[in-house]
């Protein structure tokens, strides 16, 4: 004959499993939501930013993550258009020269239409990005890669204010 002792009871481990499951769950139909009501559109990339920009104002973009600023100024463009920051990953960079290393903030910038004027781009720098730069400014550039090949940027670098910026012409990948 068997006698039950007790009932079985959840252990610490099965709680939180529970537990996670259910956050799992909300956070989805949190998501979810957001798609039923037409906040995140279908196929929508939420890292990418975009930011309307007018010939007549000055405008600013500024990356999901904070790390990147973009700065038009009045009179970028001739029709209003559209700027938009993509970051890139690692396996998406082209192929840097020997003597850089690539900081991790890769990205893309577009616009569909013309830029008229040069706009500046700045680019957050982690303690990491300083001290592998040996703490010496002209040790950090801006580049971008246009038509297969990187360019190095004229690039301005403050390392109180943890950043380093570059007026560009053109866009592309930085």
């Amino acid at each position: 004959l068997r006698h039950i002792l007790s009932e079985p009871r959840l252990t610490r481990i099965t709680k939180a499993a529970a537990a996670s499951a259910g956050a799992v769950f909300v956070a989805a139909m949190a998501v979810g939501g957001l798609f039923a009501v037409g906040v995140l559109p279908p196929g929508s990339d939420p890292a990418v930013t975009e930011v309307s920009v007018g010939p007549d104002a000055p405008a600013q973009l500024v990356s999901a993550d904070g790390d990147v600023t973009v700065e038009v100024p009045a009179g970028s463009v001739n029709a209003s258009s559209r700027l938009s920051y993509l970051p890139l990953s690692s396996a998406e960079i082209p192929v840097l020269l020997a003597q850089y290393r690539a900081t991790g903030k890769a990205f893309d910038l577009e616009m569909d239409g013309t830029l008229l004027k040069p706009i500046t781009v700045t680019v957050w720098l982690s303690a990491a990005d300083a001290v592998s730069a040996g703490s010496d400014q002209a040790n950090l550039v801006i580049q971008h890669h246009r038509d297969g090949t990187w360019t190095a940027l004229p690039t301005a670098v403050d390392f109180d204010a943890s950043t380093a910026a570059a007026q560009v012409e053109r866009l592309s990948m930085f």
